[in-house]
């Protein structure tokens, strides 16, 4: 090969290698011009602009031109082209990178903007500064959003402070949990003074109520339905605390079964003591309303036996029967305060049972021969305030009483029927009896009768109405409604 093409194919080579130099070099300035982050180069002498990409140009707001050979002076205020200007000669008197976490610019098009930077400096063949180069990352929305959750947590931390309940989150599976200080704070500790998991918390319940807790947080867990149970939790002074917890799911899995729950623990110790003084203080009423009724029956059956003694010195028949039915009237009211002395309930009373005790009584102290007069007991069992209970009581004694003592003549026979039902919305108490009847002659509702005026004023005070019936004997009947101010 002559000298000639020795040129020629070197020629060659220097042509290649600048095209490819050439096609790196557009390669890497369209990686530039498009990267969405600021790049810029600087001089290392002026610290006027050398380079711009697109993304300085689109958040500037100026064009490439009106950039180039310009300076920060010639776009920002003093103080702030002074602080730039004094970070970028740190940059080249140190001769190594600077990161600027924040720095804040004004810009043409979108205001005030907040900014990452990154300044390097660029080195010539002696090892010294040459240019600067700059790359910038516009983090304001990150920081809006920064500080919006800054904002949430702090409304979040001052939320939890303020609620003096602990709140709690428990994974399931795992068995970790969240604790908010206010549930190590309801417990006496200091905020993950004990770790915060199920386990930790299991240790703290009373031994008592473990196998109950578990039970209903295992419903609870299998329903994915929400819960509140109440137990005690030990203080880390050796306290017991009576505390409600209350959870619901948040997350469940494709069964239904809860995966993760949230709730509250909330302090009920003062709650529970005063329920506990409460019935304590309703336990000492109760034996002492007890008491009371047991002695007021006491003193009612003293009044029935003096009348009974008394009525043995008194000759005359028309006045013996006033001293006996005296005698019944207190018994009948005797017998209802005996029986609230014996209930659960000492303001109501099982009515069927008392209109058959006081029925039996009355027909075994009237009636010498049972095979004579038939009586038919057809009583439901039927609980009645006491207010109701003593007047109504009353009545059905004269009632009674008047059947056994007037409507059938000495050796005959008859049947007395006592009803007492729940009719709609209303009671009915019914004496009939196929005696002799009642006298035409005689108003019912006014007589000189003390037992008919006690059965009218007594019908009166329970609101009630009363019937006479003279076909077949006579059926006189009480309807009424218990009265609505006495109704628990």
């Amino acid at each position: 090969m002559d000298g000639k093409d020795e040129e020629i194919k070197s020629f060659k080579l220097l042509e290649k290698t600048e095209n490819e130099h050439l096609k790196n070099e557009e390669f890497l300035e369209n990686i530039v011009e498009n990267i969405p982050n600021m790049i810029f180069i600087k001089s290392a002498d002026k610290l006027n602009f050398e380079m711009v990409n697109k993304a300085v140009e689109d958040l500037l707001g100026y064009s490439r031109e009106e950039l180039i050979g310009k300076t920060d002076y010639d776009f920002f205020t003093k103080d702030k082209a002074d602080f730039f200007t004094q970070k970028d000669r740190k940059v080249l008197q140190n001769k190594k990178l600077l990161d600027i976490p924040e720095e804040t610019i004004e810009t043409k098009n979108f205001g005030q903007r907040i900014l990452h930077t990154k300044k390097i400096p660029i080195f010539n063949k002696e090892g010294n500064p040459q240019y600067l180069l700059g790359i910038s990352e516009d983090i304001t929305e990150l920081k809006k959003v920064e500080k919006a959750l800054e904002e949430s947590e702090e409304r979040f931390s001052i939320t939890l402070d303020a609620v003096n309940d602990g709140l709690w989150e428990w994974d399931i599976p795992s068995g970790n949990a969240f604790f908010s200080p206010n549930y190590y704070k309801l417990l006496g500790y200091n905020p993950g003074e004990f770790p915060a998991n199920y386990t930790s918390w299991r240790l703290l319940m009373h031994p008592d109520d473990i196998d109950f807790v578990e039970k209903k947080l295992e419903e609870s867990i299998k329903s994915g339905i929400g819960f509140e149970i109440d137990l005690r939790m030990k203080t880390k002074s050796g306290k017991w605390l009576w505390v409600s917890k209350r959870g619901k799911a948040i997350e469940k899995d494709s069964t239904g079964i809860a995966t993760r729950k949230v709730g509250t623990l909330t302090d009920i110790t003062e709650r529970v003591n005063a329920e506990k003084k409460i019935k304590k203080s309703l336990e000492e009423k109760e034996m002492l309303l007890k008491e009371i009724h047991h002695r007021v029956k006491n003193n009612l059956m003293i009044i029935s036996s003096l009348l009974n003694l008394q009525s043995r010195y008194i000759k005359d028949k028309a006045s013996q029967n006033v001293f006996k039915e005296s005698q019944n009237r207190a018994r009948s009211m005797a017998l209802i305060h005996e029986r609230l002395y014996q209930s659960t309930d000492l303001e109501r009373i099982n009515y069927g049972d008392y209109i058959r005790s006081l029925a039996t009584e009355l027909f075994h102290t009237y009636e010498a021969d049972p095979g004579l007069i038939k009586l038919k007991i057809n009583v439901e069992d039927i609980l009645l305030d006491i207010n109701t209970a003593i007047p109504l009581g009353l009545i059905v004694n004269e009632l009674i009483t008047n059947s056994l003592t007037h409507a059938f003549s000495e050796g005959n026979r008859g049947k007395i029927n006592i009803d007492f039902h729940p009719i709609d919305d209303h009671y009915e108490f019914a004496v009939k009896d196929n005696g002799i009847g009642f006298p035409e002659d005689i108003d019912f509702q006014n007589t000189d009768s003390l037992g008919l005026q006690l059965i009218n004023s007594l019908t009166n005070q329970i609101d009630g109405d009363i019937k006479l019936d003279r076909n077949n004997g006579t059926e006189f009947k009480i309807i009424f409604k218990e009265l609505e101010c006495n109704k628990g």
